[in-house]
């Protein structure tokens, strides 16, 4: 079983860990440029996701009708949908 995390997704955080909660499945993690990566540690995953979070709002946050967080606007079934199936975009 697979655990999939949008980058900044904040969805993916809720209910936060603790000792007597933890998510289930491998941790599958979608970086920043949408690549899918299994094998990444807990540091790169908060570079990559604070190089992210700053690049949206230098890049994306100020558009008219954009999301205004990064955090908020990783969770779209989008970029889930375009990390899983690249071929059928091309398409």
């Amino acid at each position: 079983m697979a655990r999939y995390v949008d980058c900044c997704d904040t969805v993916t955080r809720v209910p936060p860990e603790t000792p007597w909660y933890t998510h289930v499945g491998a941790t599958v993690y979608i970086d920043s440029g949408g690549q899918l990566r299994t094998s990444i540690t807990q540091e790169k995953i908060e570079a990559d996701r604070t190089m992210a979070r700053n690049e949206y709002l230098r890049d994306e946050a100020w558009r008219t009708g954009a999301v205004l967080v990064r955090d908020l606007a990783d969770h779209a079934s989008i970029n889930y949908e375009r990390a899983l199936f690249p071929a059928c975009e091309a398409g």
